[in-house]
C-alpha cells in the first residue's frame, strides 16, 4: 500500500498544525484500509484533499509541495480501487 508514499510527502516543509492535521487524516485513513472499511478510507482521503486545498487557499503551502502531496493520495486511492476490486 503506498500509505509510505504519502507519509514521506507529509514529511517537512509544513507548518506544525498542518503537518499534525494531515498525519492524523493520513493514519485514520490507514486504519481504516487495514479494518477493510474502504470507504471510510475514502472519505478519509477526501479529508487530506480538502485540508490541502484549504492551506493553499491561505497560502500555507505552495503549489508544488500541494501537487506531491496529492500525488501520493492519488496513488493511495489507486491502490484502494484495485483493492475493491479484487475483494470482489
Amino acid at each position: 500500500m503506498p500509505f509510505d508514499r504519502l507519509d514521506q510527502a507529509l514529511d517537512g516543509q509544513l507548518d506544525r498544525a498542518a503537518a499534525r492535521r494531515l498525519r492524523i487524516e493520513a493514519r485514520l485513513a490507514r486504519q481504516a484500509t487495514e479494518n477493510d472499511d474502504l470507504a471510510q478510507a475514502k472519505v478519509l482521503l477526501d479529508a487530506v484533499d480538502d485540508t490541502i486545498d484549504h492551506l493553499r487557499d491561505d497560502g500555507r503551502i505552495g503549489d508544488q509541495r500541494a501537487a506531491e502531496i496529492l500525488a501520493a493520495v492519488g496513488d493511495v486511492e489507486d491502490a484502494l480501487a484495485e483493492r475493491f476490486t479484487a475483494a470482489r
